[in-house]
């Protein structure tokens, strides 16, 4: 499902409903145009589903800047070997928790 981009002003006037939460972004990230896939399944646990994608669509991969930076290699080369035949995709760990800029910047609004 593709994300819902918002601004801060607008979600107050009209907050998402519990089931858009994990599609809603703020407006700042728009420019991303993300899809998110969430698979629920009340019935057992699932570890792990597959869907078919094209993968033609996907530019760059982007891992979570929680993960730690000693488990990305191996998450980046279990990746790799899923999507081998399009080497073009992108993948890198953002570094946005790392930029000391942004830290900055969100030091100044505390």
């Amino acid at each position: 499902r593709q994300v819902i981009y918002k601004s801060i002003r607008k979600a107050k006037k009209k907050p998402p409903s519990p089931d858009e939460w994990p599609y809603f972004k703020r407006h700042a990230f728009e420019d991303e145009k993300e899809y998110r896939v969430i698979l629920e399944c009340r019935e057992k646990e699932v570890q792990s589903e597959s869907i078919d994608l094209d993968l033609t669509t996907i530019s760059e991969i982007v891992i979570n800047p929680w993960l730690h930076q000693s488990a990305y290699p191996p998450v980046e080369k279990a990746i790799r070997r899923c999507i081998h035949d399009y080497e073009s995709i992108k993948i890198r760990q953002t570094t946005l928790l790392q930029n000391p800029i942004w830290e900055q910047i969100g030091l100044q609004g505390t």
